[in-house]
């Protein structure tokens, strides 16, 4: 069962709820069941459907918004300058390890939200980094070298 929908995707497919191998009772010898009515409680399944499916789109899109509201009200939202310093997220970090690479010089901004980075020497990153790997660091007078980065030693233990 979904978190979101309520119902599993059979339950929204089929209308009614999967029924697992095995775990069905033994069939009688005599069905008890007359099979107009099974077929009436059928129809009203089927219609009961449509309205189980349009309640399944409103939750889905109630949820996509909150999603969004949750995910804008989580990211940063003050865009960077060229000439400002930004300290990278350490994607190699393990127990013992800085969290952060840096500083870096920003050079400038592209689209969707990246930016071109150099190093304290000014020698231009070769790809893009998004904002979201970034963070501002405070950086008092000229920068003449990282205060973390790790050597090649460091990346390949």
């Amino acid at each position: 069962t979904s978190r979101v929908t309520g119902m599993s995707p059979f339950e929204i497919l089929y209308g009614v709820k999967p029924r697992i191998p095995g775990l069905a009772q033994a069939p009688l010898l005599f069905d008890p069941v007359d099979e107009d009515i099974s077929v009436r409680e059928r129809v009203e399944q089927l219609k009961k459907l449509g309205r189980d499916r349009e309640a399944v789109v409103l939750r889905t899109e109630a949820a996509k918004k909150q999603m969004a509201r949750y995910y804008n009200w989580r990211v940063t939202k003050d865009p960077l300058k060229p000439g400002d310093y930004v300290l990278l997220t350490n994607e190699t970090k393990t127990k013992g390890k800085y969290r952060h690479l840096g500083p870096f010089r920003v050079l400038e901004r592209r689209l969707f939200d990246t930016y071109r980075l150099a190093e304290p020497d000014g020698t231009p990153l070769k790809t893009l980094v998004h904002r979201d790997r970034m963070k501002r660091a405070q950086v008092k007078g000229e920068l003449q070298n990282y205060w973390y980065h790790p050597t090649k030693d460091e990346l390949s233990s």
